[in-house]
């Protein structure tokens, strides 16, 4: 039977993430910078910005969320 129960998922810091949130994410050696795009039960599927844009899933714990107004500024800069 399928649960109903919310899921929370946490970054490396234990911030609760959800969709929208801006984060930073390893992959392939380089450091992205990405946006939450689905909460799965164990992983997250993540969306990236800038130049290497691509749709990945990846564990939350692997993550770091990304706050102010310079993460602002960046995706006013970067988004197309």
């Amino acid at each position: 039977m399928a649960s109903t129960e919310q899921v929370v998922h946490v970054d490396c810091l234990s911030r609760p993430l959800k969709e929208g949130d801006c984060i930073a994410v390893a992959h392939r050696n380089q450091l992205m910078i990405a946006v939450v795009k689905k909460l799965h039960n164990k992983m997250i599927t993540v969306g990236t910005l800038g130049t290497h844009n691509g749709t990945y899933k990846k564990y939350a714990s692997e993550c770091a969320l990304l706050e102010g107004p310079e993460v602002s500024m960046f995706l006013l800069k970067n988004r197309k």
